[in-house]
């Protein structure tokens, strides 16, 4: 979620709920709150998917520093979580 036109976080209440494996990208000047337990929120760099958002910027018209100008949050499954395996390899 890139959130290009707000400065609120660009997702609501419970986003992640049933997250079982992977990640979601979030960026956002604002830490992501309201999250369910089975997910874990942290700062994240966003050289690690900087080819995704350079293929986005041109395809989209969007300059990379306009996109890498705030901060991103990665959204990753918590390992507590007991029905981690349940439906994926993780």
């Amino acid at each position: 979620m890139l959130g290009l036109d707000t400065d609120q976080v660009p997702v609501g209440n419970f986003t992640g709920t049933g997250m079982h494996g992977g990640h979601i990208w979030i960026r956002s000047s604002v830490k992501p709150t309201n999250l369910p337990a089975q997910v874990c929120v942290e700062e994240a760099d966003p050289q690690e998917i900087l080819p995704y958002i350079e293929n986005y910027a041109k395809l989209f018209g969007v300059s990379v520093e306009t996109i890498l100008a705030k901060p991103f949050y990665r959204l990753s499954p918590n390992a507590k979580n007991p029905y981690k395996r349940l439906y994926t390899v993780n």
